[in-house]
């Protein structure tokens, strides 16, 4: 095709291709703002639970509710190992 651009190529053993995409930036609508603030403070209330669960010894601990006065009891994370595979060039 007369004028285009080759966007991939052999290098090696390896093919390199060359991506491009849109991306927006909704920074300037305050509605947008707002809604990331509140994912932002969920975020880190979430982290702080997590690490409270990842803190129980054994399977579970029972706390007492300051509200309502009653026994409720908390699971710690069931854990699971993950493996991966790292190639590096």
């Amino acid at each position: 095709m007369k004028g285009a651009e080759n966007r991939d190529f052999e290098f090696g053993s390896a093919r390199v291709t060359l991506s491009k995409w849109r991306k927006f930036n909704y920074s300037g609508d305050d509605v947008w703002n707002e809604l990331v603030a509140k994912q932002n403070q969920l975020r880190e209330m979430k982290t702080k639970r997590q690490n409270y669960l990842k803190s129980i010894k054994g399977e579970s601990i029972e706390i007492l509710d300051q509200d309502t006065g009653e026994t409720i009891k908390v699971n710690a994370p069931e854990v699971e190992f993950v493996e991966t595979l790292t190639v590096r060039f």
